[in-house]
């Protein structure tokens, strides 16, 4: 083979090297994270400033290149643990910088996770010998761990930032059980029905109960305070123990019924619990404007002017002798009641009443809600079903 071919070779191959690792330096790398590729442009530094959430420059704004006599930052601690804090309290704590060196010692805010502000001092510098505090706050917004923290910038070469940081865990203040309600399901007659519950706090080392209040009679409601047994049980450092019942009417149907507790948390100054369940009885009521937990018929706004009637259908278990309606009070007066029987095949389960409540053209104005209804009552033969009470809520305007 000639030299001028040999040289041809050589060279195709030198220009075809090039042009391979030309085109090896074009292409990224890629890092496969399970089934998805990505760029592996850049490594994440760990030593990298805590994003700024004020837009703070993240950059030391102070000449380091200090020859002679220099400032010596002294942190007397890092970082402080809160411990266990409330849903939206706010912790602050205070972070002693010392000045040990020989000439002023300056300060700057750098980047921060949440609030951070520099005071006991002017113009932001310490003297040789002097102290001062940066206040760390933090209000966390959800329950869990947490850890945030601040840098702040000095003008002393040897430890240009110091790192600041607050740790702790968020928790519920406030531990309330049950959380809503007492769901009581199908309830036996007669027979009381016990409540219990409790509300307690991992964060407050007392509160008082001012007050309870039921919906009506037929709930009863106390607080008995928890005893050092019953705080270490519920790891908690204040709270009360509710002891109840609920007794049923003889009246059929849904039962809903509120108990509103009053205390001295500034969070919590009002607790509601409901109370929910249903019984089958002598009696069952139904028809528009009817809340069997309240045993009450909402009339709505009558117009003076109008006459207005509403219609209820009473289905009432037989007794041996023919049910009748002995006697019917109205209060105020102006109201008319009447119950009338429908035919009823002799085996039905039930007997059918219609009730009708009416009230007259050129009725007084007037408000009746639920706390203070009109009321009727309708007394029955029935053994089991002495009487009837309904507490009208009505507008007549």
């Amino acid at each position: 083979m000639k030299f001028s071919q040999i040289s041809a070779i050589v060279v195709t191959l030198i220009i075809s090297f090039v042009v391979v690792m030309w085109l090896a330096s074009t292409v990224p790398t890629i890092v496969f994270d399970g089934d998805k590729p990505t760029p592996n442009d850049t490594e994440k530094n760990e030593d990298e400033p805590p994003p700024s959430v004020d837009g703070t420059e993240q950059t030391n704004p102070f000449d380091l290149t200090i020859e002679g006599p220099h400032p010596i930052a002294v942190l007397e601690e890092e970082f402080f643990n809160f411990g266990e804090m409330a849903l939206e309290e706010t912790g602050t704590h205070a972070f002693v910088i010392k000045n040990e060196g020989e000439v002023e010692l300056e300060l700057a805010k750098g980047p921060v996770q949440c609030k951070c502000t520099i005071s006991g001092l002017k113009q932001d510098t310490i003297p040789p010998g002097g102290e001062a505090a940066i206040e760390l706050e933090y209000t966390p917004k959800s329950l869990g761990e947490f850890a945030q923290g601040a840098i702040i910038w000095t003008n002393d070469p040897q430890n240009p930032e110091i790192r600041i940081r607050v740790e702790g865990r968020m928790v519920q203040a406030i531990i309330i059980s049950p959380q809503n309600a007492w769901n009581l399901g199908p309830i036996p007659k007669g027979k009381p029905v016990e409540l219990l519950g409790d509300i307690s706090s991992i964060v407050e080392t007392s509160f008082d109960i001012t007050s309870i209040e039921t919906s009506s009679a037929a709930v009863k409601m106390e607080a008995v305070a928890l005893t050092d047994a019953d705080k270490s049980r519920l790891n908690a450092k204040s709270g009360y123990h509710l002891i109840g019942s609920y007794q049923p009417s003889e009246e059929a149907g849904e039962i809903h019924e509120t108990i509103t507790i009053h205390t001295t948390l500034e969070k919590k100054p009002i607790i509601e619990f409901q109370v929910k369940g249903n019984r089958s009885g002598p009696i069952s009521i139904i028809g528009p404007g009817w809340s069997a937990g309240t045993r009450s018929l909402n009339l709505g706004r009558i117009a003076v002017e109008n006459a207005h009637s509403q219609r209820l259908i009473f289905m009432i278990e037989p007794a041996e002798e023919e049910i009748k309606f002995t006697e019917i009070e109205t209060s105020p007066s102006f109201i008319k009641a009447s119950v009338k029987a429908e035919e009823n095949a002799p085996d039905a389960a039930r007997h059918r009443f219609t009730f009708i409540v009416e009230i007259p053209k050129g009725s007084p104005k007037g408000i009746w809600n639920s706390k203070t209804p009109g009321k009727i009552t309708l007394k029955t033969n029935h053994p089991n079903l002495s009487k009837i009470n309904i507490n009208l809520q009505m507008t007549i305007q």
